[in-house]
């Protein structure tokens, strides 16, 4: 079960995309049915991490990989779509715990 919100990690990319809530997920397109590639990941707020495959609906289905991101990772991937965002001081980025770098991920812009 997916504890939200959640970021989304696509391969290759520094961006984030970050989905508030299971409902968002749900009806929003540019989430559920936007075409994932095999390396994308969907990174929840205790830092359990889905691959993302698609269903034969053609909708996105998050699948749990028995793996964690820690503390550290998930630290430098925030640092990292700061900086494609353009913000400025992004080293001094840091976090307490998962949920919070996941819910800040939300008000970077």
């Amino acid at each position: 079960m997916i504890t939200w919100p959640a970021v989304i990690k696509y391969d290759g990319d520094n961006e984030l995309g970050y989905v508030a809530s299971q409902l968002e997920w749900e009806t929003d397109p540019d989430f559920s049915e936007f075409r994932y590639s095999e390396a994308d990941q969907l990174i929840d707020s205790v830092g359990v991490i889905y691959s993302l495959e698609e269903g034969s609906d053609g909708v996105a289905s998050p699948k749990n990989t028995g793996n964690k991101i820690s503390l550290d990772d998930i630290t430098l991937m925030l640092r990292e779509h700061a900086s494609a965002l353009e913000n400025c001081c992004v080293s001094k980025l840091g976090f307490y715990s998962i949920a919070e770098a996941v819910g800040t991920a939300g008000d970077l812009k």
